[in-house]
């Protein structure tokens, strides 16, 4: 994989020539499978991930009760405790869209990050950036309506992946939203009634992005900025 292909994550873009040699020749390319687990709660975290396509859900459970609190694409990096100083995840994390991604073992970025100031401030503003989609998350999840908090979903996914054509059920759906499965089918036919979807049992296809940013209501803030803003 070419150099180019791998600047397609923006945190791996901004790094210095040799920061990005360190980090890239010591790690390894890897599929990003459906379902694929990256972190499990209470477990060391041994490596974190770049994604370069593809997308990771950031999930809290609780018993039986299973929430989407966060997702992670190109513009970011898994491993946030990690980021942090932490040992061990404290949240779910695993594969929702299927892509690829720069698997970095966890010793090899505490040693790169300690000596690459880009990457250190890199990786805390996309922390803080994170940090601002889970209270983004908690206001949706308090305040929307189903259809308002399916909508900025829908358009947050659609950010990352980069297709128009979404491959997910309604179970999951409803998993991920933290709501009852008949409130998702009825969220979906609403949006599909409106002509900004085209919806079926395992697949959601965007046909009026505006019409989906409208229908949020001001839950959706946008996509992520082309670049973190460094004080470097």
């Amino acid at each position: 994989m070419s150099s180019l292909d791998l600047r397609a994550n923006r945190i791996l873009a901004a790094l210095p020539d040799g920061d990005f040699a360190a980090i890239c020749e010591a790690s390894e390319v890897v599929p990003l499978t459906l379902r694929m687990p990256l972190e499990i709660p209470g477990e060391p975290i041994a490596n974190i991930y770049f994604p370069l396509s593809g997308l990771a859900s950031v999930v809290l459970s609780r018993g039986t009760q299973r929430v989407e609190v966060g997702i992670i694409g190109p513009e970011g990096v898994t491993g946030i405790a990690l980021i942090l100083g932490a040992a061990t995840a404290p949240l779910e994390c695993f594969i929702q869209g299927a892509g690829r991604a720069l698997c970095v073992p966890a010793p090899l970025f505490r040693r790169i990050a300690a000596r690459s100031p880009v990457l250190h401030d890199q990786t805390l503003l996309f922390v803080l950036e994170f940090h601002l989609q889970l209270a983004e998350t908690a206001l949706a999840n308090a305040r929307g309506r189903i259809e308002e908090r399916l909508a900025r979903w829908l358009l947050m996914m659609h950010d990352r992946i980069g297709e128009t054509t979404l491959h997910l059920t309604h179970e999951f759906l409803s998993q991920m939203l933290g709501v009852r499965r008949p409130g998702v089918t009825t969220a979906l036919q609403s949006l599909e009634e409106q002509r900004l979807i085209r919806s079926n049992r395992a697949k959601i296809v965007v046909l009026d992005r505006a019409g989906l940013i409208e229908r949020a209501n001001g839950f959706y803030s946008g996509p992520p900025p082309a670049k973190l803003a460094s004080g470097l």
